[in-house]
């Protein structure tokens, strides 16, 4: 079928709109193999997602594949996910989320710009020296930027030992599984020292600990196969 549109006619709108149906009504409606590359528009998704339009999770165009309903694809945007671990020295609470993922936004308002979905973690660190402060990492496509901004109270006990901070669920859920080392410095320094990124854990030395009082920074990049983190 060709369609002949009227592109020099600003009274006349040109387009083809395909047939508008409900998941629910399309739900109980049976296509065989020989509908396949029939087009559809759903304006509501189905009630219950189960057979030919498991789907159909949101209005849209779908075509049908022979099998089921499929989106047709769109050309997304970018999403830089971001996940940020803040420290509370005040408690020797373990790893949790504090957030869900955020929906996507453009931060900077820029087409040119991804848009970033954040979610939060705390963990407790009166048994790590009290650090506080955050470390961020930052996920587009495989990549992985890891930021780093902790300090320590001036008067802050020494620490005597080495410290781990179990990150499991983190890596997990972003598909960073770390082998690295981030360098880290007091502002306003170019005093280095490690911080260790290894076996879902941050691993820091205790001469690490031991130098941060004030505002101390770094950072770190990482690799990941996945696309998206596990929503």
């Amino acid at each position: 079928m060709h369609v002949v549109g009227k592109p020099d006619d600003p009274n006349h709108y040109d387009g083809i709109m395909p047939p508008s149906i409900t998941g629910d009504q399309l739900s109980k409606k049976i296509y065989s193999t020989s509908k396949k590359g029939t087009l559809l528009f759903v304006t509501l998704p189905p009630y219950i997602s189960s057979g030919q339009v498991i789907n159909i999770s949101e209005p849209g165009l779908y075509y049908f594949d022979g099998n089921l309903w499929q989106p047709v694809p769109k050309q997304d945007r970018k999403i830089e996910y971001q996940t940020i671990l803040v420290f509370d020295r005040n408690t020797s609470n373990p790893l949790t989320a504090s957030s869900q993922w955020s929906a996507p936004v453009n931060i900077w308002d820029n087409k040119d710009t991804y848009d970033t979905s954040t979610k939060f973690y705390s963990l407790g660190t009166k048994k790590f020296g009290g650090l506080e402060g955050a470390i961020s990492f930052r996920k587009i496509d495989g990549i992985i930027n890891i930021k780093f901004l902790v300090s320590r109270m001036a008067d802050a006990t020494p620490v005597s030992e080495d410290i781990v901070m179990d990150i499991s669920d983190i890596c997990k859920e972003i598909g960073y599984f770390p082998t690295d080392v981030a360098w880290i410095h007091p502002e306003n320094s170019t005093t280095l020292t490690p911080v260790f990124l290894q076996n879902n854990a941050i691993h820091f030395p205790a001469a690490t600990l031991n130098i941060i009082n004030s505002n101390t920074v770094g950072e770190a990049k990482g690799y990941s196969t996945w696309t998206k983190p596990h929503l």
